[in-house]
């Protein structure tokens, strides 16, 4: 019987048998070209994802200006089918819509504290806006969406009301200090076609809290015909600030919509002032 024994390969061997085997790896023309391509895909994709981003903004600024409506119209019910769009004081001090609806403190004596309808929260102000990340938060001036002036602007009426033709404006106090202005639902003329508040900014330094300045930033005010900038509702304006250089905007009858500058010239608002996406005026005839 023979005996068998167990081959033994040395590590030469095996090394020999490793060195044999051809070996695969990436050139350096073919990693050039697979960097080429993630670098080409890349260039695609980044405006792909960043208007995507900039839609989804855009639609949580609708959704938040529905649930507005939504709250404002059911404080109508409850008072009378009025909502409160302006107050000044009689020391002068503005407070504009926001917190007559989100239960805050109001400066003044003909005012306690506004209603409990919505919740102090960023469905005050749209994504989009420049300034919104410090906005959401506070700062040591504005403390945040619903318990300060910054916010979407609601209509305020000025010169234009009777231009218009309109009459849902009234003035409970009087036109002079305190006065607060209230919008009569019933006597709103054409609803679906009203704007009742909107994505808004200003030309006033808006308040100095914000290092470096707040250009862009919302304000809770609005008018569609005062071409002074330093009048009194703080020279808001419709904002353009949406891609497609549009602003959203909810209308009296509850409904929100994107609307270019053209569109809510010819509604019947007749919209004449208006700021771009980056603060610049525009002026319609």
């Amino acid at each position: 019987m023979i005996p068998i024994h167990p081959v033994v390969h040395s590590d030469a061997d095996s090394a020999s048998r490793r060195g044999s085997r051809p070996l695969h790896g990436f050139t350096l023309i073919e990693l050039l070209v697979v960097i080429a391509i993630v670098t080409l895909l890349i260039a695609i994709l980044l405006p792909v994802l960043s208007s995507a981003r900039d839609a989804a903004r855009s639609a949580v600024c609708l959704s938040n200006q529905r649930q507005l409506g939504l709250g404002l119209v059911t404080y109508g019910n409850d008072f009378n089918h009025r909502t409160i769009a302006h107050y000044v004081a009689g020391d002068g001090h503005i407070t504009t819509w926001a917190r007559f609806y989100s239960g805050e403190p109001i400066h003044g004596d003909e005012f306690d504290r506004g209603g409990d309808y919505i919740n102090p929260s960023t469905v005050f102000g749209c994504p989009v806006n420049p300034t919104y990340d410090i906005d959401r938060v506070g700062t040591w001036f504005n403390p945040g969406y619903g318990r300060s002036n910054i916010s979407y602007g609601m209509y305020v009426a000025d010169a234009d009301h009777a231009t218009l033709g309109w009459d849902f404006r009234e003035q409970p106090l009087g036109g002079t200090r305190p006065m607060f202005q209230q919008h009569n639902l019933d006597r709103v003329p054409n609803p679906s076609d009203i704007v009742w508040l909107g994505d808004t900014t200003s030309e006033r330094d808006n308040w100095g809290d914000i290092p470096g300045g707040g250009l862009g930033r919302m304000t809770g005010s609005f008018n569609t015909h005062n071409h002074a900038p330093g009048w009194n509702w703080y020279g808001g304006r419709l904002h353009l600030i949406h891609p497609g250089d549009v602003a959203n905007v909810l209308f009296f009858d509850g409904h929100a919509g994107a609307r270019t500058k053209e569109r809510l010239h010819d509604s019947a608002s007749n919209v004449r002032l208006f700021f771009r996406a980056d603060a610049t005026p525009v002026e319609l005839p």
